[in-house]
């Protein structure tokens, strides 16, 4: 099963690019650093609740959707 942090990496990442937003466009909608979305998107950080909060707003989908629809297909 793969680790939580990338399954949130691939939804991001997944969300991102339906709504048609570069890591650049999205870290400005959430008011996050570049850095922060390209190591989000890479499974290479975890970030403050407050911060990660932010993402689902500037992508406009519920939180819930960053683990549980990727989570499922991980689960065997």
């Amino acid at each position: 099963m793969k680790d939580i942090r990338y399954i949130i990496a691939d939804n991001v990442r997944l969300y991102r690019k339906k709504e048609n937003l570069t890591q650049a466009e999205l870290q400005e909608w959430a008011d996050l650093s570049l850095d922060s979305i390209k190591r989000i998107e890479g499974g290479k950080r975890t970030t403050l609740l407050e911060n990660f909060i932010r993402l689902p707003d500037a992508l406009r989908i519920p939180l819930s959707f960053f683990y549980m629809i990727k989570w499922m297909r991980y689960q065997k």
